[in-house]
């Protein structure tokens, strides 16, 4: 294939990917949930005051919504909230733009290891349209910079050992370790996978390392590595994996407690030894590593978590189901070394996935998604070429060659499109309330009205996440981080704002309410008080329900209630 051939196509390539990962970046998912707006906030917070919501200047770890947030992804928001505000789209824009470029690194990556350009291009592709990568591009997720940073690590390490390039050693590592500071499971992943990697690519390696490079490297490394060292122990250090991780979650334990509880009449030295702590732990364990294994998840509904996927289509295309494995044995026979690379990679993810309490779990197990378009990439090429050797040679008719190919192109163009149609139209109105997309509509609300209450009382219950009030009014960072006054630390040790001048967080509408105050009320529909004056209520989109009914098939439109805003 000709140089400037690769080059067009590599370019058509990047722009399609651009397009899905920009088209309407600031609508579709429907709306800012609650880990986008803390980003957004905190990082208009660092650019105005030096100092997150909490007061803490230019911190390493960032305390959110029942965890402390890596701050690759906040302090790199900071530049584009300076650029374009505080907005959806300055909020995302890192996120798809890295997507945008890990498609292309993608490309250098298996061209690198394997001199195939076909094979390269078609990877590209491939993932400038995984419905996975895709959904994880368009809204602010730290692991889409992560992945970004450890594909191009590993890049720069195999320039290095294998091809020996000055320099490849120093910048894959400070690749791996912006990785450490990226996303809560990568400070492990990271260095497991960076000794990996390195491991494989020194025992194919024939030079002679430069000590110079590698003092270089080792020194930076240890001055790099200093603030997770010496926060280790702290709320944002090792303490914040306690309830994740399956060896301290209370998730976890609760149910081995239960099954233990069913045995207590039995010997105890039975119970130990069957029922014990260590080996059911276990158990969980390689229920979850089993989990990363399933079709499922893989190719039907994929995560069903709300911020995770959209319930209806898989995290891949079910046309992979096939070209996956073919593609694994094809790489096993051509790129042994490759393939052994990422196996290791695949394996490894999953093992530190696993570790987690839930499973599969779609953004810790982001990581597998390229080595797994590289599988499909080569059962895809595969099945093109065998198609082609032997249809033409065996009927030397190249109508019947054309035809198997048409109408492979249309199955796989039929469930590309039909992602796409549930991405765009179904899946802004089937999730809306998990992506909060009536948040931003309740707030301009209340600041237009802002000035004929004298406060502004919110059911805790009701979902209006405080994140979201300080996003939309772009709420001024020093008075939150010195006057709000926040609840006793939770079970895990976060503080909950109840109350920052204006707002205030209460249990119930039973408040003591003077005769001259004048108070706006935000609540659910179900639970205000029969005496309320219903000032506005807000829904989410009206969606279509099927039902069976016997042999009976009845279908209605419904429209779940969202927020509901009275007075007395």
């Amino acid at each position: 294939m000709k140089k400037h051939t690769v080059s067009i196509l590599l370019g058509v390539i990047i722009v399609i990917a651009a397009f899905i990962r920009l088209v309407r970046l600031e609508g579709i998912p429907n709306g800012l949930y609650q880990d986008e707006t803390s980003i957004g906030y905190n990082a208009y917070s660092i650019l105005i005051t030096g100092k997150d919501e909490y007061g803490r200047p230019f911190p390493i770890y960032f305390e959110s919504f029942g965890d402390w947030k890596l701050p690759v992804y906040i302090y790199t928001t900071v530049a584009f909230v300076k650029l374009f505000g505080l907005s959806a789209w300055a909020v995302r824009l890192p996120s798809a733009l890295y997507g945008i470029l890990t498609v292309g690194v993608l490309y250098f990556f298996v061209k690198t290891f394997t001199k195939n350009e076909k094979l390269s291009l078609v990877s590209a592709f491939l993932l400038a349209i995984n419905p996975w990568h895709i959904h994880y591009s368009r809204a602010a997720f730290e692991v889409s910079i992560a992945l970004f940073f450890l594909l191009l690590g590993t890049l720069f390490l195999k320039y290095f050992f294998i091809d020996q390039k000055r320099g490849g050693l120093f910048a894959g590592t400070l690749c791996f370790l912006v990785v450490m500071y990226s996303y809560n499971l990568t400070r492990l992943l990271a260095p497991v996978l960076f000794c990996f990697v390195g491991a494989m690519l020194v025992r194919n390696s024939r030079r002679r390392f430069g000590k110079k490079e590698i003092f270089v490297t080792v020194l930076c490394s240890f001055v790099l590595l200093l603030p997770i060292v010496l926060t280790f122990f702290t709320n944002g250090g090792v303490a914040s994996a306690q309830g994740t991780l399956i060896t301290s979650s209370a998730y976890v334990k609760a149910p081995i407690l239960e099954l233990r509880s069913y045995f207590t009449s039995f010997p105890q030295a039975f119970t130990k030894l069957l029922f014990n702590t260590y080996l059911l732990t276990f158990l969980v364990f390689l229920k979850h590593i089993v989990s990363y294994f399933s079709v499922d998840f893989y190719f039907l509904t994929g995560s069903t978590h709300g911020n995770h996927g959209n319930g209806l289509a898989g995290q891949l295309y079910l046309f992979e189901l096939l070209t996956i494995p073919i593609g694994f044995m094809v790489m096993k026979r051509r790129y042994f070394s490759f393939w052994k690379l990422i196996i290791g990679w695949i394996g490894l993810s999953i093992l530190v996935a696993s570790l987690t309490r839930e499973a599969p779990h779609a953004t810790r197990s982001f990581f597998l998604v390229p080595m797994i378009v590289i599988f499909s990439s080569a059962g895809l090429i595969h099945l093109y070429d065998y198609a082609r050797a032997h249809i033409i040679r065996n009927s030397n008719n190249r109508i019947h060659f054309l035809i198997t190919i048409s109408a492979g192109l249309g199955i796989m163009t039929y469930l590309v499109v039909q992602y796409f149609l549930i991405y765009f139209v179904v899946f802004p109105v089937s999730y809306a309330a998990n992506w909060r997309s009536l948040d931003e509509d309740v707030v301009r609300y209340i600041e237009n009205h802002r000035n004929e209450y004298d406060r502004i009382v919110i059911d805790k219950n009701a979902g209006l996440i405080y994140s979201s009030i300080l996003f939309y009014t772009k709420y001024p960072p020093h008075v939150f981080q010195t006057e709000a006054v926040r609840a006793v630390p939770d079970s895990e040790g976060f503080h909950i704002p109840v109350s920052f001048p204006g707002y205030e967080y209460h249990d119930d509408f039973a408040l003591p309410v003077s005769h001259n105050e004048k108070i706006l009320f935000v609540g659910k529909k179900e639970s205000i008080p029969s005496q309320a004056v219903i000032l506005e209520q807000f829904d989410y989109p009206v969606r279509p329900v099927v039902m069976a009914i016997g042999q009976s098939i009845v279908s209605y439109p419904t429209r779940d209630s969202g927020y509901t805003l009275f007075t007395y």
